[in-house]
């Protein structure tokens, strides 16, 4: 008997819209920010964290997003991990997830914007690659604090 569990997690399968880690040598890196950044609660969306940091006041992520808090200049992070996705029209891309090491939501894991589908501009990345050692970040968002 099929479960509406089943079916929606046979349907991400199909759609190729699980993501799954990838060894990186960028986990554990912390960034430092370097320009404001705003913090979402992006509902639990399939394709995302609960969170999400975007330097637009209103990133249109996902339809149904609550604004949290503004992230300030010098505000830390760690990379978390790094994930392989897909889109079907897309393929396949990387997204990047950090730990919150400062402010109210310390602790809580984020996405942040890459060069993907749906996420907006003012990637944290310079590049698209599929390498997860070869990603690069634009120093005008964030810079090494190590």
């Amino acid at each position: 008997m099929l479960t509406k569990f089943s079916v929606f997690t046979t349907s991400l399968l199909v759609a190729g819209c699980v993501a799954s880690p990838v060894k990186s040598d960028l986990v554990g890196r912390c960034l430092s920010l370097s320009q404001v950044q705003y913090l979402w609660n992006a509902k639990g969306v399939s394709y995302s964290s609960d969170f999400f940091v975007s330097s637009r006041m209103r990133p249109q992520v996902v339809k149904d997003q609550d604004y949290l808090e503004k992230m300030d200049i010098g505000d830390r992070f760690r990379v978390e991990s790094v994930l392989v996705d897909s889109n079907g029209s897309w393929g396949k891309f990387l997204r990047i997830q950090v730990r919150i090491v400062d402010g109210s939501y310390a602790g809580a894991v984020a996405d942040v914007p890459v060069h993907a589908p749906y996420h907006p501009k003012e990637a944290w990345t310079k590049n698209f690659t599929l390498d997860p050692n070869a990603l690069e970040f634009n120093e005008e968002i964030v810079v090494p604090c190590d």
